[in-house]
């Protein structure tokens, strides 16, 4: 029997897709079905059928999941925000936790790997970050909110949980001065109108909060109350430091653009990290859970030690971005070296380390295959390496660097287990062996989870 669109069937829950989708069989083949849970006995209606597996709908719950809980969020699951709001934290972790462990064990070919998991100490209004992006509601006033899953449908979003509530007061203020002064939101389907999204940032810390408006072309000729724009955002926050104009004229999936303009206050906010004072501005990557990285940063050093006295090392820290890990370890080690592609994050890096007063410590810019070329140039040989590349993980030639080099160990933070551990595997054909394991949650209710990995050349 082969599964068609539309078919019922009875089924039992028995595990998660790297996405949170709830995964059953149907006639033998995998069903995926959004908003279910492990333990589930559900009746599934067949809406997609592809080569090796289908797409599944839940028609009827005959049977609770033990781990299912009603969502407390009236926008779960329509808004793609979050994907675990049905189910408890601890279900959740547990899951988290299996699906590092799963991806080490099926493409890493690390045996029954030890995962040492640390799940996160808040679950709600964890976000130092939000993105909202903005549109045309039915009566053509702006509204704001989350992208629907697998679309460019905004979903309103009044009250986020994953965020600060001063976020959604700040994401109000704009659309009710956009919808008072009659500047329209962006339409992505008639390419018409001004604002795109509403990008909003608060240091952990400095308690600094900006906002970003992120418009097409048209933004600087229709944007003529700026004063009245920052009464409105006054209204909301009193910790309000910066606000900001992103231009962003072409037509493309990016929610900020590269021109930036300072409106009213400061062009970045602080926030102190891991000892070390950091200034951000919206294009700098920073961790969206404060407390979180605290955490991981502090295992990072923890891993460091295990290699040799931290006084002693000479780190490399590739795709450094602007710093952060770097200065970390630059705090605690003999010197270290961070290394990063784009031109903007390496001069905030070098900022950041003048404004910490850290002199052992230098930033290239170069692409991560580069690395050899670069640090020969320089005369720095490492001690310990520490990667902490994009979802993608590394590309072949950095694996056959770091193995090539024979750099006696490598500490791999990842936000991508099944690549994490692909990357795994080909250093482990290079000579290196996995030490020890730490899975850290810095993104509670939705499918990602952060991991740090420990290798030793051997």
């Amino acid at each position: 029997m082969t599964l068609k669109k539309n078919d019922l069937f009875e089924l039992t829950v028995t595990g998660y897709t790297h996405d949170g989708q709830g995964v059953g069989r149907a006639d033998g083949i995998a069903v995926f079905i959004p908003g279910a849970a492990v333990g589930d006995v559900l009746e599934v209606r067949i809406v997609k059928c592809l080569s090796n597996r289908a797409i599944g709908r839940i028609e009827r719950l005959i049977q609770p999941s033990p781990d299912r809980i009603e969502s407390d969020c009236p926008a779960f699951p329509a808004c793609g925000g979050c994907n675990y709001r049905h189910i408890t934290y601890e279900a959740e972790s547990r899951q988290k936790c299996e699906q590092i462990a799963s991806a080490l064990e099926r493409i890493g070919g690390v045996a029954s790997p030890a995962i040492d998991y640390h799940p996160a100490l808040e679950t709600d209004a964890y976000r130092n970050k939000a993105i909202f992006p903005v549109a045309p509601g039915k009566d053509g006033k702006a509204i704001f909110g989350f992208y629907r899953a697998n679309s460019h449908a905004v979903v309103p979003c009044p009250v986020c949980r994953i965020h600060p509530p001063v976020f959604s007061a700040l994401a109000a203020a704009v659309c009710s001065y956009m919808n008072d002064y009659g500047i329209p939101a962006y339409d992505e389907s008639s390419q018409s109108g001004v604002v795109r999204s509403i990008f909003i940032r608060r240091g952990a810390v400095s308690g600094e909060v900006m906002v970003c408006i992120n418009a097409n072309s048209a933004m600087k000729r229709r944007l003529k109350y700026v004063d009245e724009l920052i009464l409105y955002l006054k209204a909301a926050s009193s910790e309000l430091v910066s606000v900001l104009l992103s231009h962003q004229p072409d037509v493309s999936n990016r929610l900020i653009g590269e021109k930036i303009f300072t409106l009213w206050g400061k062009p970045a906010i602080t926030d102190t990290l891991a000892g070390n004072l950091l200034s951000l501005s919206p294009h700098t990557f920073y961790q969206v859970n404060h407390a979180q990285c605290e955490r991981l940063y502090a295992q990072i050093l923890a891993y460091a030690a295990q290699c040799a006295p931290l006084d002693t090392l000479n780190v490399l820290d590739l795709f450094c971005g602007a710093g952060s890990i770097t200065l970390a370890l630059a705090r605690r080690c003999r010197s270290a070296v961070g290394l990063e592609v784009v031109p903007d994050a390496v001069r905030d890096a070098e900022a950041n380390a003048a404004q910490n007063n850290l002199s052992n410590v230098r930033f290239l810019c170069a692409d991560a295959q580069d690395t050899a070329e670069r640090l020969a140039g320089i005369g720095f040989v490492p001690d310990l390496v520490v990667v902490d590349p994009p979802r993608k993980g590394l590309v072949e030639p950095v694996c056959q660097y770091l193995t090539q080099l024979g750099i006696p160990h490598v500490i791999y933070v990842s936000c991508d287990p099944a690549t994490l551990a692909r990357d795994v595997a080909r250093l482990h054909e290079g000579g290196y062996t996995v030490e020890a394991v730490s899975g850290f949650d810095l993104f509670p209710r939705t499918a990602n989870v952060e991991t740090i990995v420990l290798l030793r050349k051997v």
